[in-house]
């Protein structure tokens, strides 16, 4: 299944969605292990993420690899994340992703 990359205005809602979250989980940032725990949710490589994401392929391998990504990046994943059902935690419980539960 291909998936266009987030719109300003996608990334915008789920951006408001994900604001939500970080109420429960304050620390709500996407660290290495964060994305590769909803890379594996998505079930795809870094590619596929990437692409659904808009940006460069290398930039998924570099923040699996501990580079601190851009915020804008940042919020590009977590928004893509979050379209795709994806949330991911990080608080003082641990790090990962959980799959959202249709309703």
């Amino acid at each position: 299944m291909t998936q266009r990359p987030v719109s300003g205005s996608a990334l915008k809602a789920e951006m408001s969605l994900t604001r939500g979250l970080a109420d429960r989980f304050p620390a709500m940032t996407l660290t290495p292990e964060g994305c590769r725990a909803g890379r594996a949710l998505l079930k795809g490589p870094t590619r596929d993420l990437a692409q659904r994401a808009g940006l460069a392929c290398t930039t998924d391998h570099r923040i699996e690899a501990r580079q601190v990504p851009r915020a804008g990046t940042e919020a590009r994943l977590l928004a893509t994340f979050a379209a795709a059902g994806v949330v991911i935690l990080d608080g003082p419980q641990g790090v990962g992703a959980v799959l959202r539960r249709g309703d």
